[in-house]
């Protein structure tokens, strides 16, 4: 063989290998392609999961804050009740001051018999909120908003 022959060999293996390493590559490429393919299908999903979660808790944010809205109006309601029991012990009709513990040493009976109904209605204002039947005609000073409520 002569030196021709054998650079026609070499030349022949060369481009044997190029194409050889090509495939290799190309098969490589598509191999890669598909993982990044699956991938950008996860990553879509996990988005699509992720912005679900984002618009619930936005929503979730929503009733938070009216809920507190809620908590306030209701806190300032209780504190202004609270003020007003505060009025009916410690002052009278005409707003004068009165001390509770006196009346109660000089008139026992008369206390206990307006301690003694005011507890009955409350307690009836608990039966009421926790399934009572109201009754007919029912009015209770103590609970009216329940008996509104529960008339409606």
């Amino acid at each position: 063989m002569n030196v021709l022959s054998y650079m026609k060999l070499i030349i022949a293996g060369v481009m044997l290998a190029i194409v050889l390493g090509a495939a290799f590559y190309i098969k490589n490429l598509r191999a890669d392609l598909k993982v990044q393919e699956q991938n950008v299908l996860e990553l879509k999903r996990v988005k699509d999961k992720q912005q679900a979660v984002i618009a619930q808790q936005k929503i979730d944010y929503s009733k938070i804050i009216l809920i507190n809205k809620l908590l306030v109006k209701n806190s300032e309601k209780l504190q202004k009740d609270n003020e007003a029991l505060n009025k009916k012990f410690n002052y009278t009709a005409a707003g004068h001051s009165r001390d509770l513990g006196a009346i109660t040493r000089v008139k026992p009976a008369l206390i206990n018999k307006i301690v003694n109904t005011a507890t009955d209605k409350v307690n009836r204002c608990f039966e009421l909120a926790t399934g009572a039947v109201l009754k007919e005609n029912e009015n209770n000073n103590e609970c009216k908003e329940l008996i509104n409520i529960l008339r409606e």
